[in-house]
């Protein structure tokens, strides 16, 4: 058992912040009959004009593609957002997990324990188990298709997710939230800090819901 840590970074192709900037203002303008200075600076004001206003739909011309890390559970909810959202994910079937399965901890050092044993002790016993059982399944010839059903929710995967500007801005207020689970609090939270430091001007009135 190998547990690591949940990272976003951008994916490698994106268009340059410039262009992204300067293609949601020339959508933007059209609508509002009016012409582009050709400014990055004006372009980026009329942008946060329009984030002001509420007229969001603009942004959905422009994506960005993110590469993530997470687990398998937290990736479940992630894959439910449907509206402009591509998605490409590790398999578990065409993937067989040799050596230690990598998987990422959920935070149970706080919780509390009903046994002798900590939380933590308890679920690292567990992956263990299910890493033992998994290798078990392979050596017997099950394919991993098959073997993949001992697979624990906790499993690192990597995903590919290439998102519209609106519905990014959508996933971060609503996976940021108190409500929601601490590891997709966690994961969206720098999802936020990553797309907001490449073209802050389509995140940056976010700052407050994500703190």
């Amino acid at each position: 058992m190998k547990v690591i840590k949940q990272t976003v970074e951008l994916a490698r192709y994106q268009k340059l912040p410039e262009h992204i900037i300067l293609s949601i203002e020339e959508a933007g303008r059209i609508s509002h009959k009016s012409e582009p200075t050709g400014s990055l600076a004006d372009a980026e004001a009329f942008i946060r004009k329009l984030i002001g206003w509420g007229h969001e739909s603009v942004l959905e011309h422009e994506s960005l593609r993110l590469h993530i890390v997470t687990d398998r559970g937290i990736s479940h909810e992630l894959v439910r957002h449907r509206a402009g959202i591509a998605v490409t994910q590790e398999s578990t079937r065409y993937v067989a997990y040799q050596g230690e399965l990598e998987v990422v901890a959920p935070p149970l050092q706080n919780a509390a324990s009903y046994s002798s044993m900590p939380p933590r002790a308890i679920w690292e016993k567990q992956i263990m188990l299910a890493e033992a059982h998994y290798h078990a399944l392979l050596a017997c010839g099950v394919p991993p298709e098959l073997a993949r059903s001992v697979l624990p929710t906790c499993v690192k995967t990597e995903l590919y997710v290439t998102c519209n500007i609106r519905e990014w801005r959508h996933i971060i207020r609503l996976r940021t939230h108190k409500a929601a689970h601490p590891q997709m609090r966690e994961l969206i939270g720098m999802a936020f800090d990553v797309l907001s430091g490449y073209v802050p001007v389509c995140f940056e009135d976010l700052r407050n819901d994500t703190e």
